[in-house]
């Protein structure tokens, strides 16, 4: 598998992804997108020096998945992930966690933790993140919503 920083090129890809209904479900916003507010979208993302946007690809070069970190907080990020329902249950997710904070980790050195927030319908994230070495969850207040946070601390 490969983790690479996204590029203008994979604004479909990405679209797509984004209005699937799986990652919609598990997304705190779970309207669909439309095209043109997608492309300004991504046009922001990738000239936000606080925003790191990776695409993950599997052996074969297919794209799989996406992993977003948001540096909004001094010393944290908050993460956002969401694979291709046709990838479910080969162990790409824990994959791009682990791979993705590798190189999170390196590009971004002041940062020390990477924040996930969970919705508590969603328990095959809860065990992805905790496969991928996050904290056991705990209940908090996101966006005024109750959910689970985990939390990878950098070990180095």
């Amino acid at each position: 598998m490969k983790i690479r920083r996204a590029i203008k090129e994979d604004s479909e890809f990405l679209f797509n992804l984004r209005n699937k209904p799986e990652v919609r479900l598990a997304s705190w916003n779970s309207r669909l997108v439309e095209f043109p507010v997608h492309q300004k979208w991504l046009v922001a993302t990738l000239s936000n020096p606080r925003r790191a946007l990776y695409v993950a690809e599997n052996e074969s070069g297919l794209q799989i998945g996406q992993v977003r970190y948001d540096t909004e907080r001094e010393g944290a990020a908050e993460i956002g992930v969401s694979v291709m329902s046709e990838h479910f249950g080969k162990g790409y997710g824990t994959k791009i966690l682990v791979e993705s904070a590798k190189i999170f980790f390196a590009e971004f050195p002041r940062i020390n933790k990477i924040v996930a927030h969970i919705k508590f319908d969603n328990p095959v994230s809860v065990r992805v993140f905790s496969k991928a070495g996050y904290s056991a969850p705990i209940i908090v207040k996101y966006e005024g919503h109750d959910c689970q946070e985990m939390i990878l601390t950098r070990l180095d």
